[in-house]
């Protein structure tokens, strides 16, 4: 049976692993095809930063062969390839830098991985680092995990890692026609990430289906006597799911798609409560003056992480950049101001700290996204991947998944909704997800992509 980079799911390839009608060597080496033709040729994407050396990811490769030939299986998913995003520690042993996009860091080198690479690693093979410009600025749709998003939708891995602080799980994963979580605040250890926003900062995985999410799910925060792939029922029989007014972010076709989906919702058997009204109260600035507290230090001890690292401190990354400003500060990514803002704030009080930290949570959770949950009785609330919903569902701490819904056809975007949920509620949302992808739409991969050319790598 072949195989398709643009279209074959993780759990689809660890069937045939199994029944040994591939080899993790013959994977390895399509998704590196995929990364050399459209990295930085074909649709020239960029997405990928850099590479494990191919001949040490293949004969890592053939070592998880043997392993499997010898029935020694770490995983379901044994030597697929992965993607990390590059503010993640991967150790020096991989040949890889940890540069978080910042030409100053270049050559810099994790002494450690991180814990989430560390997990993966334990029942996966290492594969690729991708694109991440957390302080250069990027350039591709929607966020910072925007290069994770890209390689996993396009075929240069089966799935990915990306960091969220607002957004930039979510956000990139919905553009780029994926299912991806957002785990509960503190599920997912953050050691050895960057940028270290104590308050919302996530590790969230992005998949092509709900059974890879599942399964990513089950390495990353396991849960004790059961699997998560358990939670796919495929059903919305008997759920209660409320939807943010349509009218509210919508407009144009997009509404008419929204509202069939809703239908359809309804008519499988879920309980639904339309235009949900969204009560919350939010405080940007407490949020931002959060941030710039946690990212100079988050940032310290990351680089501590790290050896041949010219800087230690934002202050001297600033100080870098300006004195190699033509590499650092290129045309379309000169402007660090928002990196000098953060140097510049103040240091919060640890009696402040807490009254922030505290008042944003009590107003996004138990006066927010709980009161809504109890008033319109329901179990989870879909949403737009942009705006309020969001916002306030990632200050409470709660998790929210993707769903993807489809392609615009003026010009190829990808569109799709969120899925809310309490706190410690990932196995809801990918119940949600199974039925999702069962009944309602189909994950497809880009289009546009499809279309380039006839030769896709396939096995």
């Amino acid at each position: 049976m072949a195989f398709n980079v643009l279209t074959s799911t993780a759990t689809e390839l660890s069937r045939l692993l199994a029944r040994r009608e591939v080899t993790a060597v013959e994977l390895t080496k399509a998704y590196l095809e995929q990364i050399r033709k459209h990295n930085k040729a074909g649709a020239h994407l960029n997405a990928i930063i850099s590479v494990v050396p191919e001949e040490q990811l293949l004969e890592t490769a053939s070592k998880l062969d043997q392993e499997r030939a010898e029935g020694r299986v770490r995983s379901p998913y044994h030597g697929i390839p992965f993607v990390v995003k590059d503010n993640i520690w991967t150790a020096a042993s991989f040949g890889l830098p940890t540069t978080c996009g910042a030409w100053a860091l270049k050559e810099a080198k994790a002494k450690n991985n991180a814990d989430v690479v560390q997990a993966v690693l334990n029942g996966w093979l290492q594969g690729v680092w991708r694109l991440h410009r957390l302080f250069g600025g990027w350039r591709t749709p929607a966020g910072s995990s925007s290069g994770s998003a890209i390689a996993a939708a396009v075929g240069m891995a089966p799935f990915a890692l990306g960091t969220e602080t607002e957004g930039s799980v979510l956000q990139p994963s919905d553009r780029a026609s994926l299912y991806s979580i957002k785990p509960t605040i503190g599920k997912i250890s953050t050691r050895g990430c960057l940028p270290g926003i104590k308050l919302t900062d996530v590790v969230g995985p992005m998949t092509k289906s709900p059974e890879d999410l599942a399964a990513f799910l089950d390495i990353l925060t396991p849960i004790k006597d059961v699997s998560h792939v358990d939670f796919l029922t495929g059903a919305f029989k008997d759920l209660r799911i409320g939807f943010l007014d349509t009218k509210q972010w919508l407009s144009g076709p997009a509404i008419e798609t929204v509202n069939a989906a809703i239908d359809l919702v309804e008519k499988s058997g879920a309980k639904v409560k339309r235009n949900v009204a969204l009560v919350s109260s939010e405080d940007d600035k407490k949020f931002n003056d959060l941030i710039s507290n946690d990212l100079r230090k988050g940032f310290e001890e990351f680089a501590e992480g790290l050896d041949q690292a010219p800087v230690k401190t934002l202050q001297e990354l600033v100080d870098f950049n300006r004195e190699h400003a033509s590499e650092c500060l290129p045309e379309g990514t000169s402007d660090q101001q928002y990196i000098e803002d953060v140097v510049k704030a103040a240091d919060l009080s640890a009696e402040k700290y807490q009254e922030y930290t505290t008042t944003l949570r009590l107003n996004t959770g138990a006066e927010g996204l709980d009161a809504v949950f109890r008033e319109n009785e329901i179990d989870v609330l879909n949403g737009p991947p942009t705006g309020r919903g969001t916002s306030v569902a990632i200050l409470a701490g709660y998790p929210v998944g993707t769903l993807p819904l489809g392609y615009a056809r003026f010009n190829g975007r990808a569109f799709g909704l969120t899925v809310i949920a309490p706190t410690n509620a990932e196995p809801l949302i990918l119940r949600i997800m199974s039925a999702w992808d069962a009944i309602v739409f189909k994950r497809q991969p880009p289009p546009k992509l499809m279309s380039w050319e006839a030769d896709v790598p396939e096995m």
